[in-house]
């Protein structure tokens, strides 16, 4: 009888727990990542086999009818649309069970009054939210943009972007090198790994002198109380890129009960 084995699509701080999960319990696993940096950061152990690089809906089948999984497991961002929806018709083709795994929600404006809620604008995409930067509001304020690198053409559309915005984003050489090539200056590009604490957050603010942070509505996992919290404490305005519609899926206690019915 064959070994029994998990295929997860990694990508978020629940993807690394998920990692765990299987680590603790020597589950057998092939975890997918977008990037080698994105392999490095997460835990190695003989059970687990981690690939990196990005895969289109054919490659996605043809990796699944190769493992063949008792379920794969989707921790994917929650705004990366297009490669959620390659799992899925990757999965309905191969005939695997596909769990999504959902990110703890956050109320962008609980717990925000008064002052601080006229600071923050909501935007459906980052387009939007690129027309919001070109307003007369936000023409002189130096941006932080924390929507990562995957963006960068909606970037170079905001005026003056190249004196004006900062863009924080992973360590990896290759998403630097697409910054760079992009337009950034080097001293523009903060490259962290996050999720970040309150008073980082304002020290970076106060330190790039922001008038407006950037941010998707990312959940706990994601930092994104700490952002609030910061810019409020700088008087910084904040456009919040809305979550997709919240899709049906597992919590991660949810996903991990699951899974110890059908490894067991």
């Amino acid at each position: 009888m064959s070994m029994k084995k998990i295929v997860l699509f990694a990508g978020t701080t629940e993807g690394h727990r998920l990692c765990e999960c299987f680590v603790q319990n020597k589950w057998q696993a092939e975890v997918f990542v977008a990037t080698e940096y994105g392999r490095e950061i997460l835990p190695q152990a003989p059970n687990l086999h981690i690939h990196a690089g990005r895969l289109d809906m054919k490659q996605i089948y043809s990796q699944l009818t190769q493992i063949r999984p008792v379920c794969v497991l989707d921790a994917t961002h929650p705004y990366a649309d297009e490669v959620t929806k390659n799992i899925k018709e990757a999965c309905q083709t191969a005939g695997v069970p596909y769990m999504r795994i959902l990110r703890e929600n956050t109320d962008m404006t609980e717990n925000v009054t008064g002052s601080a809620k006229a600071h923050i604008r909501v935007a459906d995409s980052m387009r939007e939210a690129v027309d919001l930067l070109n307003d007369k509001p936000y023409l002189e304020k130096n941006i932080l943009l924390t929507t990562g690198s995957k963006h960068l053409p909606d970037y170079t559309k905001i005026q003056d972007y190249q004196n004006r915005a900062y863009l924080r984003l992973l360590p990896s050489p290759e998403m630097l090198q697409k910054a760079v090539d992009t337009g950034f200056l080097p001293a523009h590009l903060i490259a962290m790994q996050g999720p970040f604490s309150q008073e980082l957050n304002v020290a970076l603010i106060k330190q790039s002198g922001i008038g407006v942070l950037v941010t998707k509505q990312s959940g706990k996992s994601g930092g994104f109380e700490e952002k609030i919290s910061a810019a409020e404490q700088t008087g910084t305005d904040v456009i919040v890129i809305k979550r997709p519609k919240q899709e049906d899926g597992k919590n991660l206690s949810e996903a991990e009960a699951e899974l110890k019915k059908l490894m067991t």
